[in-house]
């Protein structure tokens, strides 16, 4: 009887747990006004953060490599967004190490404050095996700047200004950096050493970033 009684109030609290966590409590004011930098947005889930964002009343900067397609991108986020709305775009190239910086620069300029900054970028890596050659270096080397440093970077630029307006950084991973695949060794490992850094919470960031790994999150 009492082995019945444990198993009943077991299943009540995980059932009222689940259901607290399946409760939207999402308030869309919060994001109206907020101003927000979003990487890799050219195409792809960076692209339609940008479009859900704006469609949510925020200001936005986008950045890529490609800017046809980010021009393409801040005019359907004009088209969606608030008519006063603020939407900028910079094309820059995270295998360059002063991007992150003029990336930061530039947000200060068009948007003043920033309240969220999105890291979503990432250097794709084309299957092969580890053989030691110089190609394999020159993939890693070029994996961990995109992957992994400028992360790092744009983190470190916007930890005052995040502060200041008690924002968040939300770090988008990978899957392969938690379960390591075989053929793309560099990417994982530059996926992997974000999680660690992130999750150490690295200069206290603590208050104010989440590491989304698809669609779960640590904080």
């Amino acid at each position: 009887m009492a082995l019945k009684v444990i198993i009943a109030i077991t299943v009540l609290s995980l059932s009222i747990f689940v259901a607290y966590q399946l409760v939207d409590r999402f308030d869309p004011d919060t994001v109206k006004g907020k101003n927000v930098i979003i990487t890799g947005s050219s195409t792809g889930i960076g692209e339609q953060l940008a479009y859900q964002y704006a469609r949510l009343g925020a200001n936005i900067l986008i950045t890529a490599r490609r800017e046809r397609q980010l021009k393409q991108v801040v005019e359907k986020c004009k088209e969606i967004g608030r008519k006063n709305g603020k939407y900028h775009f910079i094309s820059l190239d995270m295998l360059d190490e002063g991007a992150p910086l003029k990336l930061i620069n530039h947000a200060e300029k068009t948007l003043g404050s920033i309240d969220y900054v999105i890291l979503n970028h990432a250097l794709p890596y084309h299957l092969g095996e580890w053989l030691g050659s110089d190609d394999n270096f020159t993939a890693l080397e070029k994996t961990f700047m995109a992957n992994f440093n400028s992360y790092v970077r744009i983190a470190s630029h916007t930890t005052r200004l995040l502060e200041e307006s008690r924002g968040s950084l939300i770090v988008m991973s990978s899957t392969a950096g938690k379960m390591p695949m075989p053929y793309i060794a560099p990417y994982s490992a530059s996926k992997h050493a974000l999680q660690v850094i992130y999750l150490l919470k690295w200069v206290d960031w603590k208050r104010f970033y989440l590491l989304l790994h698809n669609s779960c999150y640590l904080s």
